[in-house]
């Protein structure tokens, strides 16, 4: 592999990597109408601007960008977003407002080009589950950047922006005003790499302080109904997401997080790194400060404070070991599942990564003792070829087989004796060359159909740890732990990080997670935070350390200093782990998008 190292003009980079045009245009959209507006669009190209006058709209028919743009309307949006410059208010005027009508209702999306919407106040009006404003970029692209904005929620529970790809997403103010008693909108919903399900998000290397992620920078979020506890927060993410959520400010409810290889046959997330966030919740509503059901987290710097009582950690889940509970498509599954892609391609969309799944475990013997949660798969004694799991108290089987029909949700079935509850599956194995796609045993997130090394199931033989993308693991399934650190505030739980119960030997402290160690950190267990001279001589493996005068990436002013994080690589020795992507985003200086970092190139 030979990296690219040659300096290039930035103009020429630019045109080079997404075709900006050197002469751009602006063309005028003669009315706010979605049909004036999407004529408008239509004959745009990349670099060109659209300006869209002020006036209230409906749009009840779908706008779409194909070319990298920038639509603009004539909505002023003023105020820092960052909680440590203004207390982060937000406040807009009014002046190009357009009601989302329908599903999807504006969609931008291009192979080449940026796009950019800004100026505009969207209200939401439609009860969404697929975004009511779509963005998208290729694969591995910074393709959008959304920014200076006025949402308005008075619709519970409806999905408002979604984002898939990377790009840059601030100064928004997403005003929340859905009733009490309703779940809040969910504001903001990243997707990573959809059109694969994650897994060519999976597949790339896993980059910490890197612009290859949705970055959610100095956003404004407001609510007063927090819905009981049952909101989804300010974000979630789906789909092999990186996210970067840094310098906003909440207030009400929580900041959320991250959905986990556990259903609708989407990946987990691969990384989420939230910084200097400031969350204020007196809603009296509880709930946890954060959730991550798989990838790795960097949690660190922010702020929780409010009357609100007795919040919750930000808990680190792993549902496909923790028992049979609202199984879809892959469900909770169980530590010897190995589960495995159906298509022998990563690509073409949910429908063709469904999933077979192979159960490592006892076949079913008459008269057999079996605890419980025992597992039984396809083995000689199990005709259907299903997996079932042994529910309740140990038992021992009964004398007739139980009849193994495969029934998704909450198939049961008994022998006389023992209870089963059927975990999915199936007695195809993986690799099946030409029907199901294998992994290489060289490189855990690589698809693979055929060759000596294409050996490894989607979950590792026998169900061994680290497990199939649970938490603080980051691409081929290398643990790359969770840290958190220099976090306060009247809210923040003690610990900061939690587990669930039934993760003994998944997710563990010291080893998968480090908390925080506020004083008298040595260097054996934690994560410690002073200036580089502080920093102990020794250290055991996996510890970190927050070196406050390192580092030059925060370019705000906003007073919250710099620093890099060392990780104790080996015992007793240092190496620089962590640095954050610059701050502010570069993109909001030029309102274009930087080319890539850490651009490789392969021969042919």
């Amino acid at each position: 592999m030979t990296r690219i190292t040659k300096a290039l003009p930035v103009a020429l980079l630019l045109g080079a990597l997404f075709g900006i045009e050197a002469q751009a245009n602006t063309f005028n959209a003669a009315s706010c109408s979605s049909s004036n507006v999407q004529t408008a669009i239509n004959s745009a190209s990349n670099g060109d601007t659209v300006v869209v006058p002020s006036g209230s709209c409906t749009w009840s028919a779908q706008v779409t960008i194909s070319t990298g743009i920038t639509l603009q309307g004539q909505t002023v949006c003023t105020g820092s977003g960052d909680p440590n410059v203004g207390g982060g208010v937000i406040s807009c005027t009014d002046n190009t407002t357009i009601t989302l009508a329908i599903d999807q209702t504006l969609v931008a999306g291009t192979s080449s080009g940026v796009v950019t919407i800004t100026g505009f106040t969207f209200v939401a009006s439609y009860l969404s589950y697929h975004g009511l404003v779509g963005l998208g970029s290729p694969h591995g692209v910074v393709g959008y950047r959304l920014h200076h904005n006025h949402f308005v929620m008075p619709t519970a529970s409806s999905s408002v922006m979604f984002a898939s790809g990377y790009g840059l997403i601030d100064h928004n103010y997403f005003q929340d005003t859905t009733v009490s008693g309703g779940i809040p909108a969910n504001p903001v919903e990243l997707g990573g790499d959809y059109q694969s399900a994650g897994y060519l998000n999976w597949q790339d290397a896993t980059n910490l302080g890197s612009n290859q992620a949705a970055i959610v920078e100095q956003n404004y979020y407001t609510v007063s109904n927090c819905g009981g506890g049952a909101t989804e927060g300010f974000y979630d993410a789906y789909y092999g997401a990186k996210v970067t959520m840094r310098f906003n400010t909440i207030v009400g409810c929580n900041q959320w997080g991250g959905h986990g290889t556990d259903s609708g046959g989407a990946r987990s997330v691969v990384l989420q790194e939230l910084y200097g966030n400031h969350v204020t919740n007196s809603t009296g509503d509880v709930y946890k400060i954060f959730g991550s059901r798989g990838g790795t987290v960097l949690y660190w710097g922010n702020i929780h404070d409010g009357t609100t009582s007795g919040m919750y950690p930000a808990t680190l889940q792993y549902f496909r070991v923790e028992g049979q509970v609202n199984t879809v498509s892959w469900g909770y599954g169980h530590a010897g599942l190995n589960w495995t892609p159906l298509s022998a391609t990563s690509t073409g969309g949910l429908e063709n990564n469904a999933t077979i799944d192979t159960l490592n475990a006892s076949d079913w013997q008459a008269g057999h003792a079996y605890a419980a949660n025992a597992s039984i798969g396809p083995t000689s004694n199990n005709a259907g070829g299903y997996n079932f799991q042994n529910q309740g108290s140990s038992c021992t089987s009964g004398g007739t087989r139980p009849s193994f029909n495969q029934t998704i949700p909450f198939g049961t079935t008994s022998d006389g004796s023992c209870t089963w509850t059927n975990v999915a599956g199936s007695i195809s194995a993986s690799p099946n060359p030409g029907v199901a796609a294998g992994f290489l045993s060289t490189a855990p997130d690589t698809t693979c159909t055929s060759g000596a090394n294409c050996t490894r199931y989607m979950d590792n033989t026998n169900g061994t740890y680290p497990f199939r993308d649970q938490p603080c693991v980051g691409s081929n399934q290398v643990v790359m732990p969770c840290y958190e650190w220099s976090n306060s505030g009247s809210q923040l739980p003690n610990p900061v990080f939690g587990v669930d119960g039934g993760l003994s030997g998944v997710v563990v402290q010291n080893r998968d997670y480090f908390d925080f160690v506020s004083s008298g950190f040595n260097g054996t267990v934690g994560v410690g935070s002073g200036t580089l001279a502080s920093r102990p001589s020794t250290c055991t493996t996996g510890v970190a350390y927050w070196a406050t005068d390192q580092g030059s990436w925060n370019q705000s002013g906003n007073g919250s200093g710099q620093g890099v994080l060392y990780q104790c690589s080996a015992t007793n020795s240092w190496t620089a782990y962590y640095t954050p992507y610059q701050y502010p985003d570069p993109l909001e200086a030029i309102g274009q998008v930087a080319p890539p970092t850490n651009l490789q190139a392969t021969p042919h």
